[in-house]
């Protein structure tokens, strides 16, 4: 599924197929400062801008039957290896724009892919804010944090950047 970023700054794009990935992705990164909205479908992630954690839970309890960090313990446990994928499609467009990258990276190695993927960002990026860079940073962490260690993920801070 891909997803809008609902953010005030570029617009962005991101896939996973898993809604609680979607969530706890934005929620996390962002500390409730974004939302996101399903591209082809209904789901929508709001933006938390002054609210409490308790309507954060009230909602993800609407929407997953558990509480926020629940949740997040959840996915961080169970998922990570969809969180980061999800962190790694962040893209500066929409999803017409996604379809251009996908289609100009499919044949390249993963070192000039992510030169081409950084060229993109600077290139189609108006804000100083470069949320996509971001994300792959806390991918890139998540992942060498998965190669070093069995020790359970936490969701306390771990995402800020």
């Amino acid at each position: 599924m891909i997803f809008t970023l609902d953010n005030p700054s570029d617009a962005y794009t991101f896939e996973t197929d898993d809604l609680d990935v979607a969530t706890v992705v934005v929620l996390s990164t962002s500390n409730g400062q974004h939302g996101a909205t399903q591209v082809d479908g209904d789901f929508k992630v709001p933006v938390f801008l002054m609210c409490s954690q308790s309507d954060v839970d009230d909602w993800s309890r609407t929407n997953f039957s558990v509480d926020y960090k629940a949740l997040a313990d959840r996915v961080f446990v169970e998922k990570r290896d969809a969180v980061i994928r999800c962190l790694d499609s962040i893209l500066v467009g929409g999803a017409d724009d996604r379809e251009i990258f996908n289609a100009a990276v499919a044949d390249m190695t993963k070192t000039k892919r992510k030169a081409f993927h950084d060229m993109w960002d600077d290139k189609k990026r108006s804000s100083m804010s470069n949320i996509g860079s971001r994300w792959r940073k806390i991918a890139t962490r998540l992942r060498e944090d998965s190669k070093t260690s069995n020790a359970e993920p936490t969701t306390e801070g771990s995402l800020d950047a």
